[in-house]
């Protein structure tokens, strides 16, 4: 007696029911592979995105950085360097370009700290800006120059008659620079500190035991 079932009962021949068994069980077969090579060709298309997006940061960042150029509005344009800084009605940090020749605008842009993230000029002048703040109060709108952002600073006599007493005449610069300014804000002083500053182990250690005398 045949193993198949009866064709004028369930429809099918033996040749038929075969063929349909062996596609049934190649059915997974075929979608794991199927899967795999999906798989692959996402990864492949992410790979590519990502390559792709890659080429396109490292493309901004060549441009930022070495040609002194800006993207403004889906173009490029070239500029000279930085020429003032200033708050907008937001209170975000904007710059003012000295725009090369060939570029020309109907109204002046401002351009945002993002869009000179990789031009090293801009951390200056934030670094610079955020420091002169610090004593001062900048004005919304104001456009603040390089030089209008001069910290004139000094130490109060008490510190520097003390740093002389002890030899110390060397750290008025360094003291002055990060407005160690009087003889309060040596409490302040550790030798992390000290050292981020620059300072030797030697001179960090003579500092530091003469202020614990103070």
């Amino acid at each position: 007696m045949s193993n198949f079932p009866n064709a004028d009962t369930h429809g099918y021949t033996p040749l038929t029911y075969k063929l349909t068994t062996m596609t049934k069980e190649q059915l997974n077969t075929q979608q794991r592979s199927a899967t795999f090579q999906d798989h692959a060709t996402f990864q492949d298309h992410a790979t590519f995105q990502d390559h792709a997006t890659f080429q396109d940061h490292a493309t901004f960042q060549d441009h930022a950085t070495f040609q002194n150029e800006c993207y403004v509005d889906g173009t490029w344009f070239t500029f000279e360097h930085i020429s003032g800084i200033k708050l907008d009605a937001h209170y975000a940090i904007v710059f003012l370009l000295k725009w090369g020749k060939e570029s020309h605008f109907d109204t002046v842009p401002l351009i945002t700290v993002s869009q000179l993230e990789f031009y090293p000029e801009a951390l200056d002048w934030i670094e610079r800006f955020n420091s002169w703040s610090q004593t001062q109060n900048p004005a919304v709108g104001e456009v603040y120059t390089w030089y209008d952002l001069t910290i004139h600073v000094e130490l109060e006599p008490e510190l520097l008659t003390w740093l002389g007493k002890h030899g110390l005449e060397q750290l008025v610069e360094i003291f002055t620079k990060k407005q160690c300014l009087s003889m309060a804000s040596l409490s302040h002083l550790t030798d992390d500190l000290l050292q981020q500053w620059g300072l030797s182990s030697v001179l960090r250690r003579y500092t530091l035991k003469k202020i614990q005398s103070v």
